[in-house]
């Protein structure tokens, strides 16, 4: 593989970031001993790019961006933002702790607006626009437990389109939709990057779905969490190059045999 798409992990220091890690480290001690679930990650989200974090199940993808977004304090290391107002935003893969139980579809997308504050009915109103934007109309009135996972997926990244953040973390939040709302949420990503100062961190193990939104991807190994390689996608001129480029890193880091490769 090219010299400029890959390369081992190095010097990660970039202009206009927005969201910076340095040296994370995360574990859990117990009388037992301690379990090392990060070690010693450092990368940085830029404005304008939609990063990807790539790795195994249970490789620490979801520890990692927990500590991201402060809900996790690291065990050692920082994670700096880019100035006093970078905003976080978060959907979780567990899609019954993105969505309040007792809130209809478009009350859950109207909260952060009116939990900073904002006119009820303005906040009522975006929300409804944002819906309308993700296709979910007539999702409005109904209740999370009314929906089917997809659709609760789909409320919560609603939610950011109404309230859109400086940084939006994701972690595994298309597991649950079908071609057509992946499709559409793909599009709602790359809108959100190409406006002002915002970037999307993105934690997969679907080497498709990286290759087709991502514009940078970190390939991790573990656990513990490591990253181990580093790709720019935009390089790559078409979605075959980039699932090659990212199916190649994986398959020397968790060294897939030839004979995998499909």
């Amino acid at each position: 593989m090219e010299e400029e798409s890959l390369r081992r992990r190095g010097d990660t220091s970039h202009r206009g970031f927005l969201l910076r890690a340095e040296d994370l480290s995360f574990r859990i001690d117990s009388d037992t001993g301690s379990v090392r679930i990060v070690e010693g990650i450092s990368l940085t989200l830029n404005a304008g790019e939609i990063l990807g974090l790539l790795g195994p199940n249970g490789c620490g993808k979801t520890s990692l961006l927990r500590i991201l977004a402060g809900v996790v304090q690291p065990s050692d290391g920082a994670v700096i933002r880019g100035g006093p107002d970078v905003s976080l935003g978060m959907v979780s893969q567990h899609v019954h702790s993105n969505l309040l139980p007792w809130l209809t579809g478009v009350d859950n997308v109207a909260l952060p607006c009116l939990v900073k504050g904002r006119n009820a009915r303005r906040s009522r109103s975006e929300a409804v626009e944002s819906l309308n934007a993700l296709g979910l109309s007539h999702l409005s009135d109904r209740y999370p437990h009314q929906l089917s996972g997809g659709q609760q997926q789909l409320l919560a990244l609603a939610r950011w389109l109404a309230n859109p953040p400086s940084v939006l973390l994701i972690d595994e939040g298309w597991s649950m939709l079908d071609f057509v709302q992946r499709e559409r949420a793909y599009g709602y990503l790359r809108s959100f990057r190409a406006h002002g100062q915002r970037s999307v961190c993105l934690v997969s193990h679907n080497i498709g779905e990286l290759a087709g939104v991502a514009d940078r991807a970190l390939v991790m190994s573990g656990p513990p969490a490591k990253i181990a390689f580093e790709i720019d996608l935009t390089k790559r001129s078409t979605l075959a190059d980039r699932v090659d480029a990212l199916w190649e890193c994986a398959r020397r880091v968790f060294a897939i045999p030839l004979s995998g490769c499909s």
